[in-house]
């Protein structure tokens, strides 16, 4: 098989330099060996040979994108023993030589969970099944169909309630004749993924046979055989109407092409195989942004993922709009917006659109309350991501492979959160003067301890958290705050409460008041937490709770204030309360 594959391809054109060989290295795997004679490697191979969109007619094929005609073409001629092309047809590997999580049985797709792969299988297999149905149905009524043809209908309403076993089994039991069923399309689909290159690169020799549009793509003989190393140094060059593959070698051994930089997921799902210690592995988090933000995001300068930043295809996507089929875009809300992390960045953007989503109506654009909040809501986000990643612990070749693309994932996410660790940290250093944590209130407020040990019995903030009393506590210390004039004389602004009783808190208390309307409901409402904390703390320190105003509507204004200049943190929720910009430049 390898050896026509190669005696065709050199009989109509292409030239491997001395010295190498393709040849079978394992069960489906096909690649090129050097023997060290010669250090230079080169392989061509002319336009003649390249299998492009141009080859599938639309008068037999139809009006569909390119992409899907290439497809349907691939699926027909795969099986036509008297087309040019069926030396390399002959040699391209089947469903289980791909090795693509497309198409594996459901107990080797359940090893995937909790990744973002594993949750996205099903969504991949129905994007493509609804690719495909467009692509049939719109072939040309005069083009005849194989006897099977009926059948394609019946599973594209039934695949809808496809379970993985029932799609496991229609892919592996279809019949290869039948090359407008969906087997036959996915088939096509995974050896473009795996094989193809940009058209764009020979396009001044395929524009011979038709346009070439900016996502087009190439099957290229001989050359797509070799297998990728990130570290390959490779030359591809498209010069008198023949495509090179240059490299140099210094070893015995493959020879390799580069794919680019491409995470696990993509090499896994695209390709069939994963790479340990990938230093371009990356992983995605999908995030719903309501559409109404979208756009308060952009004029803030937050520039939003494109399909430009993804490699998830071989589409060129250097090109302008106007170039490619369809418009570049953003991934929509509705559909939420990818970001891909990896081991040495966190992307900014993430952050920011975290710190957005969390924005209340005090929060200035960048505010700090926001940023701290944010970040912690991220934290929460990563941490629960990377707590559903599954990591089998099996020696086949399947559980070895997910093992190490989960367990890559896995460290991602947690050098992500080394990363937010590392910028909240350095917040809190920047901006120690406009926050209060539970522990200063704990420690300084003297008064508001002792309170808490004479009526409740607390001995520690340990003891407070353990009894869920700290928002209790909050709402005790800012309603204290809020009646700070009737501890320290305004006009002198003396007295030891000064110290931690900070003006800002009264000042914003001040302004929730003059905001906020409190209702007759929201008082029934407090009117139980009212009486479990105001008559045991008055009888208990009179000398604090019996001066001022410590009537249920300022605990009411107090749980607003608390919404808008707090943030928590952290897996006990920590609460941290953060001086608004506004009142601190003022």
């Amino acid at each position: 098989m390898i050896a026509d594959l190669v005696q065709w391809a050199e009989a109509n054109g292409a030239q491997l330099s001395p010295g190498i060989t393709a040849k079978s290295l394992g069960t489906g795997n096909l690649g090129v060996v050097a023997d060290g004679s010669h250090p230079d490697v080169e392989i061509s191979v002319p336009s003649k040979l390249m299998i492009h969109a141009n080859l599938a007619d639309s008068a037999e094929y139809g009006d569909s994108p390119s992409l899907s005609r290439l497809k349907l073409y691939l699926a027909k001629e795969r099986n036509n023993p008297s087309n040019f092309y069926q030396p390399y047809f002959a040699a391209l590997p089947d469903f289980d030589a791909i090795n693509s999580p497309l198409t594996w049985s459901a107990e080797h797709q359940s090893l995937l969970k909790g990744t973002n792969l594993g949750g996205s299988i099903k969504d991949h297999l129905s994007k493509l099944i609804e690719e495909w149905w467009q692509a049939v149905e719109r072939l040309p009524a005069t083009v005849e169909k194989p006897a099977t043809h009926f059948m394609n209908q019946k599973f594209y309403y039934e695949s809808k309630f496809y379970e993985a076993d029932d799609m496991y089994k229609y892919l592996h039991e279809y019949d290869v004749a039948n090359w407008t069923s969906f087997p036959a399309y996915l088939w096509a689909s995974l050896i473009l993924k795996s094989r193809a290159f940009p058209a764009y690169l020979a396009r001044e020799d395929l524009e011979k046979y038709g346009p070439v549009k900016a996502n087009d793509v190439m099957l290229v003989p001989i050359i797509d055989l070799l297998n990728h190393s990130p570290s390959a140094k490779v030359d591809w060059v498209f010069d008198q109407g023949k495509f090179t593959f240059k490299t140099t070698i210094s070893t015995v051994g493959e020879v390799h092409n580069n794919y680019g930089m491409k995470g696990n997921e993509e090499l896994l799902l695209g390709y069939g195989f994963v790479l340990e210690n990938n230093q371009a592995d990356t992983a995605a988090v999908k995030i719903k942004i309501p559409e109404v933000l979208v756009e308060e995001l952009k004029s803030e300068g937050v520039k939003l993922p494109t399909i430009s930043d993804y490699t998830m295809s071989v589409v060129d996507t250097s090109k302008t709009t106007e170039e490619t089929d369809e418009k570049e875009e953003t991934a929509s809300p509705s559909d939420g917006t990818i970001f891909f992390l990896s081991q040495v960045s966190l992307p900014p953007a993430l952050v920011s659109v975290f710190s957005i989503l969390v924005r209340n109506r005090w929060d200035q654009p960048g505010s700090l309350r926001a940023k701290l909040m944010g970040l912690s809501s991220l934290t929460q986000a990563l941490e629960a991501k990377s707590e559903l990643i599954n990591v089998p612990e099996g020696n086949s070749e399947v559980e070895t492979t997910v093992r190490i693309y989960a367990q890559s994932q896995k460290s991602i996410f947690k050098s992500a959160l080394k990363h937010i660790k590392s910028e909240t940290k350095q917040l809190f250093a920047d901006h120690k003067s406009q926050l209060v944590t539970s522990k200063t209130v704990y420690k300084y407020d003297v008064k508001i301890t002792n309170a808490l040990l004479l009526a409740f019995g607390f001995t520690s903030l340990e003891d407070v958290y353990a009894h869920q009393f700290q928002d209790q506590m909050w709402l005790l210390w800012l309603v204290r705050c809020a009646n700070r004039d009737a501890y320290v004389d305004p006009e002198s602004d003396e007295g030891d409460e000064d110290n931690w009783l900070p003006k800002w808190v009264k000042t914003c208390f001040d302004r929730v008041a003059n905001e906020c309307e409190v209702s007759p409901q929201e008082i029934i409402a407090y009117k139980d937490i009212y009486q479990q904390l105001v008559p045991p703390l008055a009888q208990a320190v009179p000398e604090v709770f019996g001066k001022g105003d410590w009537g249920v509507k300022n605990f009411i204004l107090a749980a607003k204030l608390l919404d808008l200049v707090s943030f928590v943190r952290g897996k006990d929720q920590e609460c941290i309360v953060v001086e608004p910009e506004a009142v601190a430049k003022a």
